[in-house]
């Protein structure tokens, strides 16, 4: 969703870190939220306070809609699904869902989209549909290759 890798240790605020965020997310986003489409975010970051705050700029009046699993000790997932890559924070972002708005979701219906080619493919062994968000090359606009889309219709 941001257009660098903090490494979980963004010294900068939230402000800052807004004016990272990428066009691509900044637009689907809202949208996706418009159509009843479920948003969370997972990452390895700690600072998901950080994240929060970022994200209540970005999307004042949707960001309450939005949850977020990284690595601050805030959640726990007990489920029985793997917990490779960020599995388990999906997971556990499921349960939030489905508890606090009656929503059923599964892992066909699920679809992660990550920069990290590794956690692309922990997800599809696990049947969750994802997509390798990459910047087509010199342009700085998000594209997929092929191989990521035959990938997603598999």
């Amino acid at each position: 969703m941001i257009e660098k890798h903090t490494g979980g240790k963004w010294t900068g605020d939230a402000t800052k870190l807004h004016r990272h965020l990428r066009p691509f997310f900044a637009a689907l986003v809202p949208h996706a939220i418009s159509q009843g489409i479920n948003i969370a975010i997972v990452t390895f970051s700690p600072q998901v306070k950080l994240i929060r705050d970022m994200l209540a700029l970005a999307f004042p009046d949707i960001h309450s809609q939005i949850p977020i699993r990284g690595e601050d000790g805030t959640w726990q997932y007990n489920g029985g699904g793997s917990v490779e890559g960020k599995q388990k924070h999906m997971a556990s972002a499921v349960e939030e869902l489905t508890h606090s708005r009656g929503v059923k979701i599964t892992r066909r219906s699920t679809l992660l989209i990550d920069d990290d080619a590794k956690n692309i493919k922990v997800a599809l062994t696990n049947g969750v549909k994802a997509v390798l968000f990459q910047l087509k090359h010199g342009t700085g606009q998000p594209g997929l290759c092929a191989a990521d889309m035959l990938e997603l219709e598999q």
